[in-house]
């Protein structure tokens, strides 16, 4: 059982987490919809545009030929113990349950876990501003303003660019070419299935770059062919990152957060080459609602414990499913989601703890991812306060209930005592004694020898 610690929110991910000095393209939407270039750019160091993009039918082409050779492929990878490295567990902390803490943040390597076993430097978060030239479309909720990085949608990404770009971003985050922790790639802005993202801004922007190629083109085509460009576009685009990275990395477990998603069978299938990828899967199993015992009426911000932790089940469940016998590790954040107005930041309570730990294990988890932003001093005094108290003491009563410890020796036997003969001077009442010397000589048990008194 293996447990990595590292704490992350959505929309923190991509609001709160450190920036990179030259990671973004990024281009202004003015009002009436004309790109405009930033004058007051959010990230540093603009970055020149290079030429080029993915060719759309080589996308195609090379997307169907994936799918064929991993469906026919992977049973036989697994067979022969392609993923054997992956499903290693990284060093134990003295308890045989390792914990790796990874969270975000200048005030994160101040915190003192209070006796638990948790190790650094285990686990790094590679958030989708932070490597290669990953394309998306994002609004600033302050202000309105949308903001397109990286020309805005995967098909019009310049593939050398951005694998010159990842190459360069993981071996400055991770410079040990023998590094054998977890990487984990936390792509949220859009993923390969057209029906089931819903950014509106980079289907738009799909669309329009099909009509500028092929300006003959009907609604009902352009639409079509833009779903089919920005799905080969997208999981070509993800299963490029992630075999860069294995290759810079070889030691190291490769995954991206968050998959599989709840979504129905027939569309999960279309995630099959992304999995196959994958040397373990991280789904998240957040609190986002405080959790009240069952049969208390809910206020806003609470739900029954149940629906937690089956929610939690269901999610490492499904990642199960998928994984093709790869580890599976459960994203947890020790405090409440932002998305729940009430209770956001607030250490969850110790229903909700012991069902991250609890409900997540018995469905199949081999450990655990902790994440969280460290935006302030507040936050680090509040992660000690919780280590040392009710958290901490409840953090190690689950990693005792999943692999609990070994039982103590037997305590060493005393020597066998001489067997029992018709010869042997037994201290017993007279009768006793005049029996046993009329009987011929064999060896007794305890049962032929009568009570004395």
């Amino acid at each position: 059982m293996v447990f990595v610690v590292t704490h992350v929110t959505n929309r923190a991910n991509r609001m709160c987490c450190p920036r990179a000095p030259d990671t973004l393209d990024s281009t202004f939407i003015a009002g009436d919809g004309s790109p405009v270039r930033d004058s007051n750019r959010i990230l540093r160091n603009e970055v020149n545009k290079e030429s080029g993009s993915l060719p759309s039918l080589i996308g195609g082409m090379l997307m169907t030929l994936r799918v064929l050779m991993t469906t026919c492929a992977v049973g036989t990878l697994a067979a022969c113990g392609v993923f054997a490295q992956a499903q290693s567990s990284p060093p134990s902390g003295g308890t045989g349950v390792p914990l790796i803490w990874n969270p975000t943040g200048p005030e994160d390597a101040n915190v003192n876990f209070s006796g638990l076993p948790i190790q650094r430097d285990k686990c790094y978060m590679f958030y989708e501003h932070l490597i290669g030239k990953y394309p998306r479309i994002r609004t600033d909720p302050a202000t309105g303003r949308v903001w397109v990085d990286n020309e805005g949608i995967p098909q019009k990404t310049n593939w050398a660019a951005h694998i010159a770009k990842v190459r360069a971003d993981v071996i400055r985050a991770l410079p040990d070419p023998e590094w054998d922790g977890m990487g984990i790639l936390d792509f949220e802005s859009w993923h390969p299935n057209w029906e089931l993202f819903s950014n509106e801004r980079m289907k738009a922007m799909s669309r329009d770059w099909v009509r500028a190629r092929f300006p003959t083109l009907t609604a009902a085509q352009v639409e079509q062919r833009a779903h089919e460009e920005f799905e080969a576009a997208a999981m070509d685009f993800m299963v490029g990152t992630i075999r860069e990275c294995k290759a810079l990395r070889p030691r190291a477990t490769w995954g991206y957060y968050g998959f599989p998603y709840f979504y129905p069978q027939s569309q999960q299938e279309d995630f099959r080459p992304l999995f196959a990828e994958m040397d373990a899967f991280f789904p998240d199993v957040y609190a986002v609602d405080y959790s009240i015992p069952v049969g208390q009426a809910a206020s806003p911000g609470q739900r029954v414990i149940t629906n937690y932790s089956n929610g939690v089940a269901s999610k490492i469940e499904l990642a199960k499913t998928w994984s093709m016998g790869k580890p599976v590790y459960a994203v947890i954040w020790m405090r409440y989601s932002e998305n729940n107005p009430i209770y956001t930041g607030q250490f969850v309570n110790e229903l909700d703890l012991i069902s991250m730990f609890r409900y997540s294990a018995r469905a199949g988890a081999q450990g655990f991812v902790f994440w969280d932003v460290f935006r302030d001093p507040a936050i680090r005094d509040g992660y000690n306060s919780f280590f040392a108290g009710r958290g901490g003491a409840t953090i190690r009563a689950m990693l005792n209930e999943i692999n609990p410890p070994p039982p103590p020796p037997p305590a060493a036997a005393s020597a066998a005592p001489p067997p029992i003969t018709s010869n042997t001077t037994i201290r017993s009442n007279p009768v006793t004694a005049k029996l046993l010397k009329s009987l011929p000589p064999k060896v007794l048990t305890a049962v032929d020898v009568p009570p004395g008194r």
